[in-house]
Order: structure tokens, then sequence, then C-alpha cells
């Protein structure tokens, strides 16, 4: 069964994706050559993302559906996924309706997979964070806030003149990951009917994909 890593994302801030893609599978996490990353969006994968996921596809596969869809996850056999990273947008107008989507993500994902795979959730507000964690597993979850993130690196900063550039030095120093070669992977954006990446669970099927691309139920 091939390691796969699931990824909730709405790619408005594509910037973002690419660092987070890049600092996931960079050479000094030690990250196994057969791991895969699954990105499943509410939206139609555009051009810039289609192309991105040319580039690496051997490493990256993206669905659009959603989290809250019960026939979404069972598509893509979301119960036998190493792990899934819920991340916020940044760029959301309200923080608070971002973070209460994201709490219905990890609830969502807690009842479909009964608890059975780790959850890596980001929110925006700190008071989102203590709402979420109590429905979190503190052996294998984990939530972090990206307010109080930015305001303890700003603590830091008051504590320990340098501390703030020190750590942002830390992370420039990173040389950027070499990609893998280009290669032309079937309809890129869509999810191929049987799933490379995983085998179906007992008593399961797997759904197939109507049209062109891979749709989210309603």
């Amino acid at each position: 069964m091939q390691p796969t890593v699931f990824v909730v994302t709405k790619l408005r801030d594509m910037t973002a994706f690419f660092d987070f893609f890049q600092e996931f599978f960079h050479e000094v996490r030690a990250v196994k050559s057969d791991v895969r990353m699954v990105v499943l969006t509410p939206t139609k994968p555009n051009f810039a993302l289609r192309t991105f996921q040319e580039v690496n596809a051997s490493r990256l596969t993206v669905v659009e559906g959603s989290v809250l869809n019960d026939k979404d996850l069972e598509r893509v056999q979301a119960h036998a996924a190493s792990a899934w990273v819920l991340l916020a947008d940044q760029l959301a107008e309200d923080p608070v309706v971002e973070d209460t989507t994201t709490l219905l993500a990890v609830l969502a994902l807690k009842h479909f997979t009964s608890g059975s795979v780790s959850l890596f959730v980001q929110v925006l507000e700190r008071s989102a964070r203590r709402r979420i964690e109590p429905f979190l597993a503190p052996e294998s979850d984990v939530c972090m806030s990206i307010r109080e993130t930015e305001a303890e690196l700003l603590v830091l900063a008051a504590r320990c003149t340098g501390g703030s550039t020190l750590v942002n030095n830390f992370v420039l120093s990173m040389a950027p990951m070499r990609p893998p070669p280009p290669t032309r992977p079937p309809a890129p954006w869509a999810l191929p009917e049987v799933c490379p990446w995983t085998a179906p669970a007992p008593g399961m099927h797997r759904a197939g994909v109507e049209g062109r691309h891979a749709q989210g139920g309603d």
C-alpha cells in the first residue's frame, strides 16, 4: 500500500501551497520516495496547479471534492491515509467562518475514519485551536493557530533581540527542492477509477468517476 498524505485546502493562495509542497518534500525531512500527496479541494484546479502537478506527477494528485461529503471521502479511500493535513485559508474574509469550517472538517474525518488516521490541523485564531483540541487525540493529532504562532514570534523578538531573525534565517537557509523531471500523466486533475495509492477496505468498493473531472457530491 502506497503511503498517502491527504491535504485539505481551498488553494486560493497558490504560492503558499507551492511553498508548502516544497517544504513537505524537502530533502532534510527524509520523506520516503513513494509517499504521495493527494489534495482535496472544493474548486476545479486552475492551469497553474495542473501544470505544477504534471511536473510533480510522481508525488502529487489533485482531486475536486469536499471533506464534508462522505461520498468524496469514500471515493478517495480516506480511511487508508497515512495522515490528513487541514490547511487554513489565510485569505479568508471571516476567520471565524473559516475556523468553523475547519472544525466541521475535523469532526467529519474523525467520524468517517473512526479516529484511526492522524490529523494535522491549521486554524487562524487561538480560540479555534482551543475548540478543536478536545476532538483530537493528543498522542497522534496536532493543531496549531497561525495568529498564535505570529504572537509567539513577536514575544520572542521582544525578549531576545534577533531571535525572530535567527528563526527566519534558519528557514531561508534551506536549499530549494529539486523537482522530478516532467511527465505526462493522463487527466492530471482527475481521480482515477482505481486509486493507485491504496487498496479498498474490506466490505467497501471504489466509486467510479463520472465525467472528465472528479466532481464532489452534493
